[in-house]
């Protein structure tokens, strides 16, 4: 009877070794997802800032008789205060009837090796004054 168990505890030392480095195993790709997952998170953050800096340059720059100077403070400032993204650039281009905004970043993460470039552009129409007789 002795033996029995001596048995089964060398079997179940056996397959307690082989669980540890499954589970290492899996530790690793369980933290590579999570890191995975986190660096979208932050792509999609950027993403949206440098939405809303081209949507507040956009607002400022289609104002009548607007400034495409002015919609870049804006954007510029919207920008600032998110901290996100780096090596930003935004362009304002007015036209005849409309005006479009395009922002360009990188998203800043230091937890992956690769970069992630981040580029919205937005368009809009020019505010413009109608005189009395041109309303009708």
């Amino acid at each position: 009877m002795s033996r029995k168990p001596r048995f089964h505890a060398a079997r179940r030392l056996h397959s307690d070794r082989a669980e540890i480095g499954s589970t290492l195993i899996m530790m690793v790709v369980f933290v590579q997802v999570v890191f995975l997952i986190i660096h979208a998170s932050l792509v999609y953050h950027g993403r949206q800032v440098a939405s809303s800096a081209a949507q507040e340059a956009l607002y400022a720059a289609q104002l009548y008789e607007g400034d495409p100077g002015a919609g870049v403070a804006a954007g510029e400032e919207v920008l600032a205060l998110s901290g996100t993204l780096e090596d930003t650039n935004i362009s304002v281009s007015p036209g005849a009837d409309t005006v479009t905004v395009n922002v360009t970043g990188t998203v800043k993460t230091t937890l992956l090796p690769f970069a992630s470039d981040v580029n919205v552009t937005v368009e809009g129409p020019v505010e413009q004054y109608l005189s009395e007789s041109k309303r009708k």
